[in-house]
């Protein structure tokens, strides 16, 4: 199944997006809506999922890895550009924030063998810090385990950042904090 759905110039660097399939979830998950936006809603919402390889000189930057087969179970749909990632050879991935659909496809650790793992300081703190399932509700949980397995898997990979980094030549990583800690 080919994934790719597009592709853009930006200067030098070329840009794919990878649809990663889609997520039906509970209205209800999305706690800061406006009750008037919510009840148009429905009781689901479905959101797409997407990676992007980004080309600049000689480097293959991958975004996300997606879920890959993490989060199959609970959305079918989910995971469809695993298949087109298993023939890329990234020179670096970056991890936008640590959720499992965004880190699913490191759940083999021997996944992108030797390729450098980009993530905020402030992202990969909170994931990994002990105690943290403990201190969640308990439906958080299996997700905090997850993230924490995947995270043991690849730690000696990591490359932590503070701050706007250059990632590639006229490509920079700045920190976006909100939907999760170092997103």
């Amino acid at each position: 199944m080919n994934t790719r759905t597009h592709s853009l110039k930006i200067g030098d660097i070329e840009v794919t997006v990878l649809n990663d399939g889609q997520l039906s979830l509970p209205t209800g998950f999305f706690s800061n809506l406006p009750d008037a936006v919510a009840a148009g809603l429905g009781d689901h919402l479905t959101v797409g999922a997407s990676l992007w390889l980004v080309c600049s000189g000689d480097q293959r930057i991958l975004i996300d890895t997606g879920s890959a087969e993490a989060l199959k179970q609970m959305f079918p749909e989910s995971g469809k550009a695993w298949s087109s990632l298993s023939g890329e050879s990234p020179t670096d991935i970056v991890l936008t924030h640590m959720h499992a659909d965004h880190i699913g496809g490191l759940s083999d650790p021997a996944a992108f063998p030797g390729v450098k793992i980009h993530v905020a300081r402030a992202e990969w703190k909170f994931w990994t810090q002990e105690g943290l399932a403990d201190a969640m509700p308990e439906d958080m949980r299996p997700m905090i385990a997850m993230i924490q397995q995947v995270a043991m898997g690849i730690a000696d990979r990591i490359v932590l950042h503070d701050g706007e980094t250059e990632l590639a030549q006229g490509m920079h990583l700045i920190d976006l904090p909100g939907h999760t800690p170092g997103h």
